[in-house]
């Protein structure tokens, strides 16, 4: 989390670096009116990948995927365990504020490396292999999502990992979300230019699943253990003077071990090991 808080530095030291447009959707992940909301925000993203990075510092862990790779925040934060990362990503704005991240960084001393790349996913899943496969709120565009999964599974070397984090379709305020976004609860597809193949792809727009349905489709491709975590049971809003961060943690554990209330949790996080 505290690396994650930390690139607010970042933006100040190259601010001149980004166009007004790249600075605002850079910048605004980060910073907020209200600092304490977004620091629960920054707790929350902690407590969802706290078990990804053991299972990095526990095991040999050389090359990461990063699917839907956003402005390269992830994958910067593995590049900073020295690891090698191939961030790929659908956005070219996304794509050129993150390879400008990474240019600075790296005339910092940023250990790992990272290859940026504006193509669809299932592409780099036939072509390479990794030992992690980080898919970070993207399995609901990935599109059709379970033959993103079974690529997955044959491009993830023995031990390696694949790791889901995403919006539960179980969970009636996400729903609801998405109806008001979309004035309908059926998802749908759009066009995306693949740049490195040059031609239109499908992508899906907010695809949800729930976990159940994802654990079982892992567990039919071949993965030998499929575990999956909740979050995301309590909104954040402050409690009396005690803050957000603490006791949004204490409550967020207690709750997750509830089974009839575990599978309506917001967010889930599941580990397909290979």
């Amino acid at each position: 989390m505290l690396e994650r808080i930390d690139l607010l530095k970042e933006i100040d030291d190259h601010r001149d670096t980004f166009t007004e447009e790249e600075l605002r959707t850079y910048a605004g992940y980060f910073v907020s009116r209200n600092d304490e909301r977004r620091l629960a925000s920054c707790f929350r993203f902690a407590l969802r990948n706290i078990k990804l990075f053991e299972f990095i510092n526990e095991n040999r862990i050389d090359k990461v995927l990063d699917c839907g790779s956003g402005i390269g925040t992830e994958s910067i934060l593995f590049a900073q365990r020295g690891l090698d990362v191939v961030a790929c990503e659908v956005s070219r704005e996304g794509i050129s504020i993150g390879e400008k991240r990474y240019q600075y960084l790296k005339s910092k001393g940023l250990p790992g490396n990272i290859v940026f790349r504006n193509t669809d996913v299932k592409n780099i899943l036939m072509e390479d292999k990794f030992d992690i496969i980080f898919a970070q709120e993207a399995i609901s565009h990935i599109h059709p999502a379970e033959r993103f999964l079974e690529l997955s599974f044959n491009a993830i070397n023995p031990g390696g990992l694949l790791y889901i984090n995403d919006t539960n379709s179980l969970n009636l305020i996400a729903r609801l979300e998405l109806f008001k976004r979309y004035k309908s609860f059926k998802y749908f597809t759009y066009d995306f230019y693949d740049h490195e193949k040059e031609r239109y792809i499908k992508q899906a727009e907010e695809r949800v699943f729930s976990a159940s349905y994802l654990v079982e489709y892992l567990k039919k491709v071949g993965f030998k253990r499929v575990i999956a975590y909740h979050y995301g049971f309590i909104p954040v809003v402050r409690i009396s003077n005690v803050g957000y961060c603490y006791p949004l943690g204490i409550m967020e554990e207690i709750i997750s071990n509830i089974p009839i209330l575990k599978s309506l949790s917001l967010t889930y996080v599941i580990m397909g090991y290979k």
